[in-house]
Order: C-alpha cells, then sequence, then structure tokens
C-alpha cells in the first residue's frame, strides 16, 4: 500500500463495485479509504460492512476503523462513543486504546485521555510515540502532527 497507493485505491473501488455485498471487500474498501485520507467513503463502506456482519470479527474491525475514521474527519462525538464500544467489546488494545486516546484529547477530554494511558502502556509493552507515527499509514499529515503532539504532550514514552 505505502508503495502504490493510487493502485490499490482503484483496485479497491473495483472490488467493490464487483462485490458491494462482501463484507471483506466493503472492510478493505474502509480501511484503504481511511488509509488516503478519505474519510467520508472510508465511513460509507464500514458502515454497510457493519450493517451485514453487525456481531462478527469483520464487522467488529470495521468498527474500529469506522471510529477513527469518524475523528479524522472531525465527527469526534460519534467517533468517541463508537471507539469506547470497540474498548467495551474488545477489551483493551493498542488499535482501540490509541484513537480513543487521540479522540478524547482532541474533545478536550484530557483526563480521560490520560486515564487509558497506563492500559495503552499495559497492552503495548515497548510503546514507542515515534514508532507508532512513524509507522501509521495514513497520508494525512496534520492528523499525524495531531496524534504525535497528542502523544507527546500525555508523556508517552519516545
Amino acid at each position: 500500500l505505502n508503495e502504490d497507493r493510487d493502485m490499490a485505491v482503484r483496485a479497491v473501488r473495483q472490488a467493490v463495485r464487483m462485490a458491494p455485498n462482501s463484507v471483506l471487500v466493503l472492510n478493505a474498501a474502509g480501511w484503504i479509504e481511511y488509509y488516503v485520507a478519505n474519510y467520508d467513503a472510508a465511513s460509507e463502506h464500514l458502515r454497510r460492512a457493519i450493517r451485514l456482519d453487525p456481531v462478527g470479527h469483520i464487522g467488529a474491525h470495521s468498527r474500529n476503523c469506522l471510529g477513527i475514521s469518524e475523528a479524522l474527519a472531525g465527527r469526534l462525538e460519534e467517533a468517541a462513543s463508537i471507539l469506547e464500544d470497540c474498548l467495551a467489546e474488545e477489551g483493551p488494545n493498542g488499535g482501540n486504546l490509541m484513537p480513543l486516546i487521540n479522540t478524547y484529547w482532541d474533545l478536550g477530554r484530557v483526563d480521560d485521555a490520560r486515564r487509558l494511558v497506563p492500559q495503552l502502556l499495559a497492552a503495548m509493552p515497548g510503546f514507542s510515540r515515534t514508532r507508532e507515527v512513524r509507522d501509521f499509514a495514513i497520508s494525512d499529515t496534520p492528523a499525524r502532527e495531531r496524534i504525535a503532539a497528542c502523544f507527546e504532550a500525555l508523556g508517552l514514552p519516545e
């Protein structure tokens, strides 16, 4: 994906045209659109995937990405609600804690963000804010910078 994002986007959009009711295709399309900062398209695909698989593993994976996409699109209250549900359903893991911490931070819910930091560090021993931000696949530079600033302000390990 990092080497040819345009090809990935074209391929996944073609897959959606060919299999518009495939949970796997819609989930993949949602993630790809999220990676290239097409948050509205990502959310549309992910919501359809969740409707088709409301309680399955792919639906849960889609829900997590939907929360992240909603946050990055600026729909922070919706994102917080979705990500809180992910945390309640899946338990603490880096995939739901990092975006929820960032969403709380962006909402000004700093105490809530700080409350989750010990859970994040327990779920991700060896956490490095520099490595995590560097390894984010998203192409949205301002979002990456906000996330990095949040992690730094919260005192997460370098």
